[in-house]
């Protein structure tokens, strides 16, 4: 008995063992794909400047981490410049770029999400950047899509977001503040007319209805896709994990921002 209770120990240690090893080598061997964002700021999307993630990193990164864990990929992160962005992607030493735009001219040398007619897929974008207007509720400002209307008084827009040259360009006084929350505060107290606002953050605060009074015009100031976009060489060697990421990337992103949002809204 006692005999057959050591074998049975020894076959156990050595299932276990097999188990480990097994596990281990998934690990080794897991898919990663070598990801890079932009070094510059372009919150709520990607948060902080500089060549390492900021804490929190920013909605795309985390849309991003949360669809390689579910896919069973690592993501190995980079910041870079735009132009060495571009470069290091063409040329196949990073594997992908989270939040670039569409041209013509970047299709032809990036793998871009595509629908079977072979057409941009637009519903597997990591997010869209525009930027809306809010006013008081009854206020006579308007915007029809070229130019402002009975604007008067100044447009509250985030410091260092680049709406606020837009506005300038549009001929619009432009008062700043650190934060979206801050916009609306003073558009609450009548100390601006307008404020320009990325939608995702402006749609939020007015949904929580922390500032009740305001209402958003229906015409967006700008607006833009933005996608995961893979090196030509990855897409080549690895189709279908890229078609999996993106595919994950649509099933989550919109749940997945929401929820994200909070932590982001300052």
């Amino acid at each position: 008995m006692v005999k057959l209770n050591r074998q049975v120990k020894t076959k156990a240690r050595r299932g276990y063992l097999l188990l480990v090893l097994l596990f281990s080598s998934l690990h080794i061997h897991a898919e990663e794909i070598r990801i890079a964002i932009n070094d510059v700021d372009n919150s709520p999307y990607m948060v902080g400047s500089g060549s390492a993630l900021s804490s929190p990193p920013g909605i795309a990164v985390e849309l991003a981490n949360t669809v390689a864990a579910d896919i069973g990929v690592t993501l190995s992160w980079q910041r870079l410049p735009s132009k060495r962005l571009l470069l290091d992607l063409k040329e196949g030493r990073i594997d992908a770029i989270l939040m670039l735009s569409y041209s013509d001219e970047r299709a032809r040398d990036y793998a871009y999400p595509l629908n079977k007619a072979g057409q941009l897929d637009d519903s597997r974008r990591i997010g869209y950047l525009s930027y809306a207007l809010y006013r008081q509720k009854g206020s006579p400002v308007q915007w029809d899509g070229k130019q402002f209307l009975n604007l008067t008084g100044a447009v509250g827009a985030n410091t260092g977001y680049s709406v606020v040259d837009m506005l300038k360009q549009l001929g619009a006084t432009v008062d700043e503040a650190k934060e979206t929350t801050q916009n609306f505060g003073k558009l609450a107290l009548g100390r601006v007319q307008l404020v320009a606002a990325q939608e995702v953050m402006g749609d939020y605060l007015l949904s929580e209805r922390r500032f009740p009074s305001a209402e958003k015009l229906p015409v967006l100031l700008s607006g833009k896709s933005y996608f995961t976009v893979f090196s030509k060489a990855f897409a080549a060697r690895k189709p279908e994990l890229m078609e999996r990421f993106w595919q994950r990337l649509s099933g989550i992103r919109d749940a997945k921002t929401r929820s994200l949002l909070p932590a982001y809204l300052d």
